[in-house]
C-alpha cells in the first residue's frame, strides 16, 4: 500500500519526515522508514499474547497510570503493548534494522 502511494505521488521514502499511524480495531503494524516493507506480521487487536505483559505492568502499579495518560484500562486488546512486542521482536529478530528507521 505504502509502495503504491510512492509511485503515485512520486515521493521517495527517503523524504518521508513523520508517518502517522492509524489503528483499525487495535491492529498494529510497523514498516521499515526506508523501504515501506512491512518488519512484521500485523497483530490484530483479538491477539492476547501481551496478557501477561498487561498483569507485568499491572503489578508494578502502572496501569492506573497508564488509564489516567491514555483513558483506556490496561489490556493486550489496545495497541500499546503490540507495538511494544513488535518492537522487542525487531530488536531481536531483526538487529539489521534500526529503530530510528521505523
Amino acid at each position: 500500500m505504502i509502495e503504491r502511494v510512492f509511485r503515485d505521488t512520486a515521493i521517495s521514502a527517503s523524504s518521508v519526515e513523520a508517518i502517522g499511524l492509524t489503528v483499525q480495531r487495535e491492529t498494529c503494524l510497523l514498516w521499515a522508514r526506508t523501504t515501506g516493507k512491512p518488519l512484521h506480521k500485523a497483530i490484530v487487536g483479538q491477539d492476547r499474547r501481551t496478557t501477561s505483559l498487561c498483569r507485568e505492568l499491572t503489578a508494578k502499579g502502572e496501569a492506573e497510570k497508564i488509564q489516567t495518560r491514555t483513558g483506556l484500562v490496561l489490556d493486550a486488546y489496545f495497541s500499546a503493548t503490540k507495538l511494544s512486542r513488535m518492537l522487542d521482536w525487531v530488536r531481536q529478530e531483526r538487529p539489521n534494522i534500526h529503530l530510528n528507521n521505523i
